[in-house]
């Protein structure tokens, strides 16, 4: 558990929070992309460690969080959502699948402090790089952070545009 200068706590999920991580999901993406709680409970039980959230201050209100999963293959695909078997323990990459953080919440540094601690995660594992899909509006904000455009992603989930990108650890 990682508590910084605003009493933010970013910790690991459990299958306990799955309906509180749905209930972000359907706040933070349109109804074509949110995830169900049950794809997500199936996540937290298949994939150890997959998801960082972000806690409120005093109250422990669930206000962000972050997933992945890892694996060896280098491109993202949107059967990592809904299949939770491509889960490689070993897997040098982590396909990240979403970063939310409640809209009351935002340009408070919160996603930036969740990604940081997921990929400091991730290299203390020994995987090498971070990959994830975002919109063209996003690019920018995952730049300043470190990672490089790829190109257009090969996904259609919910059926958007996505751009893949990547950040070597």
């Amino acid at each position: 558990m990682i508590t910084d200068e605003n009493d933010i706590i970013i910790t690991e999920a459990s299958r306990e929070d799955a309906e509180g991580i749905a209930a972000l999901e359907r706040v933070c993406f349109p109804e074509n992309e949110a995830e169900e709680a049950a794809s997500i409970e199936r996540r937290l039980e298949a994939v150890p460690g997959c998801f960082l959230l972000a806690l409120a201050p005093g109250t422990g209100e669930i206000i962000g969080y972050i997933c992945g999963i890892p694996t060896n293959e280098e491109r993202f695909r949107d059967e990592f959502f809904t299949q939770p078997e491509l889960y490689e323990r070993d897997g040098r990459n982590v396909i990240m699948l979403s970063v939310d953080v409640s809209p009351e919440f935002r340009g408070r540094g919160i996603a930036r402090k969740l990604i940081c601690a997921f990929a400091e995660r991730a290299r203390a594992e020994g995987r090498e790089r971070l990959l994830l899909t975002c919109h063209t509006a996003l690019i920018g904000y995952y730049e300043s952070m470190g990672f490089a455009l790829i190109g257009p992603a090969g996904s259609h989930w919910g059926g958007g545009i996505w751009n893949e990108m990547k950040r070597e650890l």
